[in-house]
C-alpha cells in the first residue's frame, strides 16, 4: 500500500491509492476468518465425521481448518486449498470478492450435507410446464419451492445459513404478477443502485462534506419498493422481499455496479443489536446481534483537511481491494486480525471513513 505523488496544492489535497501484489488473498482469507469465529458452525463441523465419505471434499477441508488453533493456521495456504476445491470439484468460476466466495463456500457445503446437486430454481420453474402456471399464485409458488427442494431446505446446515426470499415481477408479456421464490445465504444489496433510487426520491441528504449516509434497514426497504429492471430480456417492474431469515444473517453491501459509473463511497449505518422484523415477513423473533464484519479499505481518492474527509473521482483508482476481518470474541469484545495471525482488540467504527463495510454478519439472539 502506498500513495501517489501530489499533483498540486499538496497542503489541501492528498491522493491515496492501493498497491497490492497478485498474492493478496484477503478476499478469501477474510471469509475463512469469519467462518472460523462462528462457534455454531465450528461445532456443527466438528460433530460430524466426514473422513469415510469421499464426496464431502470441502466439509473435510473446512473441518481440518476449524480444528486448528488460531496460531497454527496459514490462512493464505488454506485460501489456495479452498479455491482449488471450488474450481475442480464444483466447477465454480472462483469469485474475486468476499461476498462471491462466501456464497460459493456455503452453497458447496449445502450440497455436501445431503449430497445433493444445485439447480437454478428460478430458471427451473420458468421452464417447467407443470410448475410455470403456479408462479402467478403466491402460495402455490412458495409450496412448489418447499416440495421440490426438501433436501435443500430441511437440513441443519440450511437452518444455520439459508433463508427464503421472493421477487414480485410484472412483465408486459404476462397479465399477472409473477412470484419467484428462492433460497439465499447472503442477502445482496446493490448500493450504487439503491443510492441512485433513494436520492432520486429525495430520501438522502448529503452532509456538508458531500458524504452520503444511509441506514441498512432503509436500504432493504428500498429493495421492496417497485423498481424497473431487465428480466429475461424484458423490461419489468420488480420488488424484492425477505420471507424468512436464517440463524446467521449475512449482508453483502456491493459498492460497485458495472452499469453505474459511480461506486458508492458513503456510510452505511446499522445497530449492533438489530430488530429486522420490519423487513422479514415471517412473524418470529427477528432480533440479531452483529458478530462479524468484512471491511474493504477505501483506496479511492480523498481530500483531507483537519475536520473533513471527502471522497472524489480519480482516474487511477486501484481496481484491487484489501479486506480485513473484525469479529466479536467470546468475551463480547470486537477484535481484528493483524499480520501473522495476530488478533488485536479494536473499536467498532460504524461510521468509518477509511473502510467500507463490505459484509455484515449477524446472528439471531
Amino acid at each position: 500500500m502506498g500513495s501517489s505523488s501530489p499533483k498540486s496544492n499538496q497542503k489541501e489535497k492528498i491522493i491515496e491509492k492501493g498497491i497490492l501484489s497478485e498474492t493478496d488473498k484477503s478476499y478469501i482469507t477474510s471469509v475463512i476468518q469469519v467462518l472460523y469465529n462462528i462457534k455454531i458452525f465450528r461445532d456443527y463441523l466438528n460433530n460430524n465425521e466426514y473422513n469415510e465419505n469421499p464426496n464431502k471434499h470441502l466439509s473435510i477441508l473446512m473441518k481440518k481448518i476449524l480444528e486448528k488453533p488460531l496460531d497454527k493456521i496459514n490462512f493464505a495456504e488454506e485460501a489456495d486449498e479452498v479455491t482449488k476445491l471450488l474450481r475442480t470439484k464444483y466447477n465454480f468460476i472462483v469469485g474475486k470478492t468476499p461476498g462471491e466466495i462466501m456464497i460459493q463456500i456455503l452453497l458447496a457445503l449445502k450440497y455436501e450435507e445431503k449430497e445433493i446437486t444445485h439447480q437454478n430454481w428460478e430458471e427451473f420453474v420458468f421452464n417447467k410446464q407443470e410448475l410455470f402456471p403456479n408462479i402467478s399464485n403466491k402460495d402455490k409458488a412458495f409450496q412448489d419451492l418447499l416440495t421440490f427442494n426438501k433436501n435443500h431446505f430441511n437440513t441443519t446446515f440450511s437452518q444455520m445459513f439459508f433463508g427464503v426470499f421472493f421477487a414480485k415481477r410484472k412483465l408486459p408479456s404476462f397479465k399477472d404478477v409473477l412470484y419467484f421464490y428462492n433460497f439465499f445465504c447472503v442477502y445482496e444489496l446493490n448500493m450504487p443502485l439503491i443510492y441512485e433510487n433513494m436520492i432520486n426520491k429525495g430520501k438522502i441528504k448529503l452532509d456538508e462534506y458531500d458524504i452520503p449516509k444511509v441506514n441498512l434497514i432503509d436500504c432493504i426497504i428500498e429493495m421492496q419498493e417497485t423498481k424497473s429492471e431487465i428480466f429475461r430480456g424484458e423490461n419489468c417492474l420488480a420488488e424484492y422481499y425477505m420471507l424468512s431469515a436464517p440463524t446467521i444473517l449475512i449482508f453483502l453491501l456491493k459498492s460497485e455496479d458495472k452499469n453505474i459509473d459511480t461506486p458508492f463511497r458513503g456510510i452505511i449505518s446499522f445497530e449492533e443489536l438489530s430488530d429486522f422484523s420490519k423487513i422479514i415477513q415471517v412473524n418470529q423473533p427477528n432480533r440479531y446481534k452483529l458478530i462479524s464484519i468484512i471491511n474493504k479499505e477505501k483506496f479511492k481518492a480523498k481530500k483531507k483537511n483537519k475536520n473533513e474527509v471527502q471522497f472524489m473521482e480519480n482516474a487511477d483508482d486501484d481496481e484491487k481491494d484489501f479486506y480485513k476481518t473484525i469479529f466479536r470474541n467470546e468475551n463480547d469484545q470486537f477484535c481484528e486480525y493483524g499480520k501473522r495471525n495476530s488478533v488485536n482488540n479494536c473499536k467498532l467504527e460504524i461510521d468509518d471513513v477509511d473502510y467500507y463495510h463490505e459484509m455484515l454478519i449477524f446472528m439471531r439472539c
